[in-house]
């Protein structure tokens, strides 16, 4: 018999190596329980279970009732007899949890097996196995013993045999027991050849390589083998490195994402409820699992979309989720280097630091940036991602052509990780309809193929409408850091700049310290961008803006001063150019958001063309010489962008751009909101619907509510307040995108006096109306606004009217009075901000949900303003409405039909004065319309009536 190691399974992969012989061994009625509270329930049983290899042995055991599996892995074996112990401690202890009246278990089962990764020697009446044996009958005897209170004070013994009793009443009906120990298990992987396969803690390179040897004859199994490990050991030293604070410092090679990783809080949905969760934790955990659909114990969903706001660390998330499963895939590989182990043991120690262990299931990890993709691939028809992926490994290993079917063979075979990082970077909408649709089609074949792969996909927040199917993606919602997680990150950030000067150092921790004790500067922490660039700022400033624009504009005067004090060129060219440079980033950043929302732009960079050009435009505005005096400044301007420029700096594919994109959108902003107010609110006016353009807005508000220009906030206010009174085009009166961008404002801490906040927030307390909003992040920031009594008070007002109100309102009110507690825990807020969940009726309001659109009077509405020249189009309209209703989604090609038709000014102008009442009395198709109809016309390219 083979000797497996059972050790590298992990507690995850024994669990789920247990459920796959019993279900292999003793068949369907065996249910693995999954993760969570089991009640001491791994597996069970309910019914028959034959105990023999073969179904016609008439003298198999069998089992009639209930029968639980106990699963127990011991992380680390010390050898036998300490083995031995220690699993006979757990079954001991199993055995008095279930015989406990109070332990909450439930009924003990009719019998129980304990399964373990310790080997139990075997030799007869003194081996472990043996011993353990009669453990347990010892045990169960010593429950009928009637003279086992004898030695007990007299005044005790009454309670003491009352207690035994109830256990032995409680234990009566375990009729017998098996150990499964990791001799047995063993015997069972030699058993079943196909379990030992798809589990790869016990897969061999030449099982893989095998299974491959059908292949064509153009390609060579074992090529493919060291592609695969090649493509691994070389990403494993070229992408683990994160880059921040690189100004004038070219040829700077990064950190590498180990050394400043943290766990980030996030909230999983486990419905109706979301729970807490470290989102790296949460992932690793998941990827522990054998996820081959017909053998999991995961149920669906059982892939993860991660969101987060801008600078909430998805992207470090996903580069430090692949860096740890490719560390774990060459771990063991004979031909590693110096080099390659020192990271491998850096990334462990980093894992240890987190408090997880390295992934024992030994996932091949794959990360795809999604912007670059949909680059290439965003127009194409069939799937692509496969295709995409071949060339990479091709492209970064030197490789013979690794073709698209040959890397589906592969992930068919070994576990898998393939992480899809920043959909929202695909704004356009037939492209991102495109990428989504890549995305189904690999859940699709993993599903009907048995893949053991796990995609994890990220985006904000903002713009994602729910497009991936919930019943194959489990959203994570990545949460505001503590503050102690933020101060504790400015620590380790500020270390690995500063390693050699402690004074420096105290000085900047300190001014965190300070900005985490003052309220008006503690919601700048919530990230951990944010904490990087105070850490940055305060190395010259201790004292931080509370402002959020501030501190990115406080960053860009940072960096500038920096490079303008140093013996160099560029401190020249800076000094004396200064407004020329930042004009110079403005214009770039606005160029850039405008390319990266067209259906071509998606990578956020300019060509060493393109921004030549711009920035000989930028000379030319201002009027200098460059046919001659001034000829030698452009060249100035393009030698230095070729090491770093301020925040410009080289990028990807020989272009030029920003590192961070909120860096870029600050520029944007800055750009936008540069001019008069009759020349910049238009602009802003033009943005506002749009979800890749609203961390830009944000950026634009907060410039104007940093200036000290009272007319300048009262603008802001106004144009948030009347943002859809006149925008039928995209039916701003049916689906109002101000009350959805005045919670963004309040969250983000711009305004500050009541004059202005409360009109915001009574407008952000409208949204209550709206269908199929992302509530748990809706939620937050009203509990971010409530810090104040007058602020809450609106705030439960606001609750308590919805409830009442329409079949949106009511359930939005509900759905937001059950998250204030889930986020509350996980925020750490004040309990008057808690207290707001209960704000509502007492006796509850009989639920409003499902009921149908009043369609005689929307027809009766059509009617009035119906127009010999709109009349076919309205009714077709119509029709089209109906039909979503009924099947709670757009089918076929309604919705292109209507989006056509709404392109149409006298259409859109009907429907926006008409849809209202109609999807106030149905939530399904206002959901429908939100999600698919909106999206599509709030993601449509800006178009500004004027340059900025």
């Amino acid at each position: 018999m083979t000797r497996h190691d059972l050790q590298r399974l992990g507690p995850v992969g024994l669990q789920d190596f247990v459920a796959a012989v019993a279900l292999n061994a003793l068949g369907s009625q065996v249910r693995p329980m999954g993760s969570g509270k089991d009640g001491g329930r791994d597996l069970l049983a309910d019914g028959r279970l034959k105990w023999s290899a073969g179904s016609d042995d008439q003298n198999a055991e069998v089992w009639e009732g209930t029968t639980v599996f106990q699963v127990k892995n011991k992380e680390t074996l010390e050898g036998t007899t300490k083995d031995q112990a220690w699993f006979q401690k757990q079954v001991l202890g199993e055995l008095k949890a279930w015989a406990d009246p109070d332990s909450g278990r439930r009924e003990v089962p009719d019998y129980l097996v304990f399964a373990t990764n310790v080997r139990l020697t075997p030799v007869p009446g003194s081996g472990g196995f043996d011993a353990i044996t009669d453990k347990i009958n010892e045990y169960l005897r010593s429950l009928n013993d009637e003279a086992a209170e004898q030695n007990l004070a007299k005044s005790r013994v009454a309670a003491a045999r009352k207690h035994r009793h109830a256990r032995r009443d409680r234990m009566h009906g375990l009729r017998k027991f098996k150990i499964w120990d990791g001799n047995q298990l063993d015997g069972y992987l030699d058993a079943f050849e196909g379990i030992r396969r798809n589990f790869d803690a016990f897969l061999t390179a030449g099982d893989v390589l095998a299974d491959l040897s059908w292949l064509s004859d153009k390609v060579d199994p074992e090529h493919l083998g060291s592609v695969l490990r090649d493509h691994a050991r070389h990403a494993l030293l070229s992408e683990r490195r994160i880059y921040f604070d690189e100004a004038g410092s070219p040829g700077s090679k990064g950190v590498p994402v180990e050394d400043v990783v943290i766990d980030l809080p996030a909230l999983a949905s486990d419905p109706p409820k979301l729970v807490p969760v470290p989102v790296i934790r949460y992932v690793m955990e998941r990827g522990e699992h054998l996820l081959r659909p017909r053998l999991t114990t995961i149920d669906r969903p059982r892939h993860v979309i991660v969101t987060g706001a801008p600078g909430n660390g998805k992207s470090t998330v996903a580069k430090f989720l692949t860096h740890a499963y490719r560390s774990a895939f060459v771990d063991e590989a004979d031909e590693l280097g110096e080099e390659h182990a020192a990271v491998v043991a850096a990334t462990n120690s980093a894992l240890r630091r987190l408090d997880l262990r390295p992934p024992a299931n030994r996932r091949w990890p794959v990360n795809v940036d999604l912007a670059a993709f949909a680059k290439e691939y965003g127009f194409d028809g069939g799937d692509n991602l496969l295709r995409w992926i071949s060339e990479r490994l091709t492209k970064l290993t030197s490789a013979k052509t690794i073709p698209p079917w040959v890397l589906h063979t592969w992930l068919k075979r070994w576990p898998s990780i393939v992480i899809l990082d920043g959909l929202d970077e695909v704004t356009e909408p037939s492209v991102r309809a495109k990428i989504v649709g890549e995305i189904e089609a690999l859940t699709g074949t993993a599903e009907t193929e048995n893949w053991d792969v796990l995609l994890v996909v990220t985006t904000r927040p903002t713009g994602y409408t729910g497009e991936l199917p919930e019943t194959s993606f489990e959203r994570v919602d990545l949460t505001d850091l503590p503050v102690q997680d933020a101060l504790q990150y400015g620590r380790v950030v500020t270390a690995l700049r500063i390693p050699d000067d402690d004074e420096r150092r105290e000085r900047i921790v300190s001014s965190l310290e300070r900005a985490a004790e003052d309220e008006r500067t503690r919601h700048l922490l919530r990230t951990p961008l944010q904490t990087l660039i105070m850490s940055i700022i305060a190395e010259t400033s201790p004292q931080i803006s509370p402002s959020r624009f501030a501190l990115f504009w406080g960053y860009y005067l940072t960096v500038e001063k920096r490079e303008q004090t140093k013996q160099s060129g560029l401190a020249r060219l800076l000094t004396e150019h200064s407004q020329l440079i930042l004009k110079l980033h403005r214009q770039v950043g606005l160029r850039l958001q405008e390319l990266s929302e067209a259906a071509t732009g998606f990578v956020a960079v300019l060509s060493p063309e393109e921004l030549k050009a711009t920035a000989w435009q930028v000379l030319h505005e201002d009027e200098f010489d460059l046919m001659g005096k001034d000829a030698h400044l452009l060249d100035r301007i393009m030698q230095a962008v070729t090491h770093r420029l301020v925040l410009l700096a080289p990028r990807a594919d020989d272009g030029y751009g920003f590192d961070v994109r909120s860096l870029q959108e600050l520029m944007a902003a800055l750009a936008l909101t540069t001019g008069s107010l009759e020349e910049t609110l238009p602009r802003l006016r033009a943005i506002a619907p749009s979800p890749h353009w609203r961390n830009t807005l944000l950026f634009a508000a907060g410039r104007y509510f940093f200036e000290q220009q009272p007319h300048e906030h009262e603008a802001v206010k106004d144009l948030v307040l009347t943002l859809d009174a006149d925008a039928p085009t995209r039916l701003g009166s049916a689906f109002p995108v101000g009350p959805e961008i005045a919670p963004a404002i309040v969250n983000d801490g711009m305004v500050r006096t009541p004059k202005h906040f409360m009109p915001l927030l009574a407008h952000a307390l409208q949204n209550l109306y709206e269908p199929a909003l992302d509530l748990p992040n809706y939620t937050r920031m009203l509990m971010a606004a409530a810090t104040e009594a007058a602020a809450r008070d609106q705030i439960g007002a606001a609750l308590r009217s919805a409830l009442y109100g329409s079949a949106v309102s009511h359930l939005n009110a509900e759905q937001v009075r059950l998250h204030i507690p889930e986020i509350g825990r996980a925020l750490g807020v004040p309990v008057e901000v808690l207290g707001l969940a209960s704000a509502g009726p007492a006796v509850p309001v009989p639920p409003v949900r499902n009921r149908t659109a009043d369609w005689s009077a929307f027809s009766n509405e059509l009617y009035q303003w119906d127009e010999p020249d709109t009349h076919d189009r309205l009714r077709v309209a119509m029709e089209i409405l109906k039909r979503t209703e009924e099947s709670l989604w757009f089918e076929g090609t309604d919705l292109d039909d209507l989006l056509r038709l709404v392109d149409d000014p006298d259409i859109a102008f009907v429907l926006d004065r008409t849809l209202r009442p109609l999807i106030a009395g149905s939530y399904e198709l206002g959901a429908a319309l939100r999600l698919e109809l909106m999206a599509s016309i709030w993601r449509r390219p800006v178009q500004f009536s004027e340059e900025p």
